[in-house]
């Protein structure tokens, strides 16, 4: 991301076909810090993740507020069982300044 400033608020959009949520762990990488767990191994046998995460609903979020803007902002998805697939169809980052 090229845009300068600090974070005042952060969410995060997933769109994720999988047959077993239970399986993934999904986590948002911020430029500075640590990743962000947005998703650990929940939902069970559940199919397909499409939420939109914030600070109010994953306060590991607010923690990122004061933080840089300016880097490279990663997802990192991974499904921690061999028997089910899935696949990241499209994920957003909606950040707003201070």
């Amino acid at each position: 991301m090229t845009a300068t400033g600090t974070v005042r608020d952060v969410s995060v959009s997933v769109d994720i076909t999988h047959t077993f949520i239970g399986d993934l762990e999904v986590s948002l990488v911020p430029p500075a810090g640590a990743p962000v767990a947005l998703h650990q191994r929940t939902g069970g046998s559940a199919d397909n993740i499409v939420k939109t995460f914030t600070a109010t609903s994953t306060p590991g979020l607010a923690a990122l507020r004061g933080g840089p803007i300016l880097g490279q902002w990663k997802l990192k998805v991974a499904d921690r069982d061999r028997l089910d697939t899935g696949k990241l169809n499209r994920w957003g980052l909606r950040i707003e300044r201070q």
